[in-house]
């Protein structure tokens, strides 16, 4: 299977939808010329404030979070660190370990890892955290047996009960769990009363026929 059309001589790649990558698409690398100044990288054009006494005292319910729900590991020391957290409009987000490039000037969605949000005194994670973390990584994951009616639940947005298929992990934790299945992150969700109130996005949920 193709991955992609390179055009001889240029910097472009063309994906077709029969490639079997995606539904098509099209990249191209431009290069800009001139001279990029030593400080100029970072979304504002230049190194990325640490947060501000104010922000730290704010995001202590994401310290609650992390200690709560992730794994001692490189991952937990990392999302822990203040030096890599900064804030991006009203999200929590971590510098990647390489720096952010230069995007001043540019319309950026998003930059680094969204972390999630403080909504009144608790933190609401992101599904792109849930997408960066492995199973090893959550304290008290949740499996779903590859194939099963769950796993549709899931994907649809429905709550599932813990309690079935000897999942008891969660059923005696009240809090954010990580639901996985054959070893991958599927998303959040939230465990309370043997049950797992889903936190899955409603944008990506499929429809159960």
């Amino acid at each position: 299977m193709r991955r992609g059309v390179r055009s001889p001589g240029s910097n472009t790649v063309r994906i077709l939808p029969q490639d079997g990558f995606g539904e098509g698409h099209f990249v191209a690398a431009f290069e800009r010329e001139g001279r990029l100044d030593d400080g100029s990288y970072g979304f504002h054009g230049a190194a990325e404030s640490a947060l501000s006494n104010k922000e730290r005292q704010e995001i202590g319910p994401y310290h609650n979070f992390i200690s709560d729900v992730i794994n001692d590991g490189r991952l937990k020391e990392r999302l822990s660190d203040p030096s890599s957290l900064f804030m991006f409009g009203k999200k929590l987000c971590a510098m990647p370990q390489a720096g952010l490039p230069a995007l001043c000037g540019l319309k950026v969605i998003r930059a680094g890892l969204e972390l999630g949000e403080i909504k009144k005194d608790r933190f609401v994670p992101s599904h792109s955290l849930a997408m960066a973390m492995r199973p090893a990584d959550s304290i008290r994951p949740v499996e779903l047996s590859p194939g099963s009616l769950d796993v549709m639940k899931y994907l649809n947005g429905q709550s599932i009960n813990v309690m079935d298929n000897n999942r008891s992990p969660a059923a005696d934790h009240t809090g954010w769990t990580l639901v996985t299945v054959s070893g991958i992150s599927l998303g959040w969700a939230k465990s309370s009363d043997n049950m797992l109130k889903n936190h899955y996005p409603k944008g990506l949920r499929v429809n159960m026929a």
